[in-house]
């Protein structure tokens, strides 16, 4: 199937929400991973509809354009290779299409990593909380940070942890306002995140993307999510908003228990910046270079217990 410059070489798979569904497809003999929204939609020509309703459906479209364009330039200014960048944006027989680099499959992800040393643990959240870092320097909140979409690629005796899946991201200085265009997996998701989905006012930060990190962070480490101390509480949001307790492990060094814990702060503004998340996950000096016994030791890790080839 050709979709505009693209020939698909896959059938198109739905994938998380169910907002989009994605594909692999080649143009000029590269691959790429070409995803298709599924709303908004552009009304055609021959449309049936009233002139009203076709007009508020190009008035979604023109804004969804708008902040799609503007996401993709300022991913393309992100310091470091710390995401997988949308390297094209355009519509398509009514529908919109975004192309990223083609990443190796399988790969690793947060989410398939399985049980880890702490050490490695701590080296790869210092990764990802410099990416965060890098990604919120640049005025952009992922919006769906969870361990699916934090990328672990093997290059050499090293690994990169990047961010994958922007399909909720938007700029700080311009939040979607339609709680149609807010989503979110519940287990990660900021308190204020869920306001704005109810249709509640709640201002949208990047520190909905700090809640996150705290979860991820609490897993990695333990192996296990953090949970609302009152029963008729599923998830972490819930118990931020009624300022409820939650249940960390002891496994957490004492740093880190007070990190997370701040990262679970009903108010944004309470949570700990980028700068304090880099620096409390920090390696120690003997790690702090890309050949250090860390990397390595993970490089082992994952070839031992993953099964991945050597070059």
């Amino acid at each position: 199937m050709q979709i505009g410059t693209y020939n698909c070489e896959t059938p198109f798979a739905t994938v998380g929400s169910g907002s989009a569904r994605w594909c692999v497809a080649t143009k000029d003999g590269r691959r790429y991973f070409l995803k298709q929204f599924l709303t908004p939609v552009r009304p055609s020509l021959s449309s049936a509809a009233p002139q009203a309703l076709q007009q508020k459906q190009l008035e979604r479209c023109s804004l969804f354009e708008r902040r799609k364009h503007a996401l993709y330039e300022a991913l393309h200014c992100v310091l470091g290779d710390c995401v997988v960048p949308v390297t094209d944006f355009f519509a398509f027989e009514g529908r919109y299409f975004s192309a990223s680099e083609y990443v190796q499959t399988p790969y690793e992800t947060f989410e398939t990593l399985g049980s880890i040393p702490p050490r490695l643990a701590r080296q790869l959240l210092f990764q990802l909380a410099r990416c965060l870092g890098r990604l919120h320097a640049q005025g952009i909140v992922h919006a769906d940070l969870k361990p699916e979409h934090v990328l672990l690629q093997r290059e050499g005796e090293q690994f990169l942890v990047r961010l994958i899946d922007f399909d909720s991201g938007f700029l700080e200085v311009d939040p979607p306002t339609e709680p149609r265009d807010i989503e979110g997996d519940p287990v990660y998701l900021a308190p204020e995140t869920y306001l704005r989905m109810m249709g509640m006012p709640a201002t949208l930060t990047r520190r909905l993307d700090t809640f996150a990190f705290g979860a991820i962070a609490h897993r990695l480490w333990t192996g296990t999510l953090p949970k609302a101390v009152a029963t008729e509480q599923t998830y972490l949001y819930e118990a931020a908003l009624s300022d409820g307790a939650i249940q960390l492990s002891d496994e957490l060094p004492t740093a880190y228990r007070w990190l997370i814990r701040k990262s679970f702060s009903r108010n944004p503004e309470d949570r700990p910046d980028d700068g304090l998340l880099e620096r409390l996950f920090a390696p120690p000096v003997e790690e702090a270079h890309p050949t250090s016994k860390a990397v390595n030791g993970l490089s082992r890790y994952m070839r031992t217990e993953h099964k991945l080839p050597t070059r």
